[in-house]
């Protein structure tokens, strides 16, 4: 992963990356043409549910947004193949997972 950028306060924690292949990073890194790697970002962000001060015992969950910028050349405008639902399907919900596992 390539970190972009990273912000914590009261108000929201977020994280932008971009994953990376390693193979292209190898490329890149033995002298390689940078510009045909395709370098899309994707992060999240984790809001309070609500403020702390404004519930009874301080306990006021989250909400998980995620981003991502994928590339699907088997899609087009009118169809989205079930594959590509699927494999987008997991992306999300293996990223939330592992967030979730990490801020427990």
């Amino acid at each position: 992963l390539h970190l972009h950028e990273s912000y914590t306060t009261e108000m929201v924690s977020y994280v932008v990356y971009t994953p990376m292949d390693v193979f292209a990073m190898s490329t890149i890194l033995n002298g390689g043409n940078p510009d045909n790697v395709g370098i899309l970002p994707s992060g999240f962000a984790i809001f309070p549910g609500r403020f702390p001060r404004h519930t009874q015992n301080g306990d006021c969950g989250s909400i998980l947004t995620i981003g991502f910028d994928i590339i699907d050349n088997s899609s087009s405008e009118e169809y989205m193949p079930i594959q590509s639902i699927e494999t987008i399907h997991k992306i999300i919900e293996t990223t939330a997972t592992l967030i979730k596992i990490v801020v427990q």
